[in-house]
């Protein structure tokens, strides 16, 4: 059965997932709650700079500062619509992932 979780429950999901350098899974949960949740966290194409620099920071907390995020300068994947492009690094891998207002809002690739 599906469930229905406030925002900050999904973003500390993402955030603890984030820091094992795992994507976060949200498949017990209503497509449409995820959606808006994570829609709330851009404005325009971009992720919303406060929030994004609290969660890079959370991410970071979490994995006791062996996870970061980082931009990704050079993206291999193309979205037709508001993204952001970011590598997921830490000691012993680097990670390319997708982030945006969406019901699957992070998806790792490459």
């Amino acid at each position: 059965m599906k469930k229905i979780l406030t925002d900050q429950e999904l973003y500390e999901r993402a955030a603890n997932a984030l820091a094992r350098m795992e994507c976060p899974d949200f498949s017990d949960v209503y497509s449409d709650v995820v959606f808006h949740a994570f829609l709330k966290t851009f404005y325009g194409y971009s992720p919303k700079k406060e929030w994004f620099e609290s969660f890079k920071e959370k991410v970071s907390a979490l994995s006791g500062g062996k996870v970061t995020i980082k931009k990704d300068n050079h993206p291999e994947a193309g979205v037709l619509g508001p993204a952001a492009y970011l590598l997921l690094v830490s000691e012993e891998k680097t990670i390319k992932f997708i982030f945006g207002p969406y019901e699957t809002p992070f998806e790792f690739y490459g």
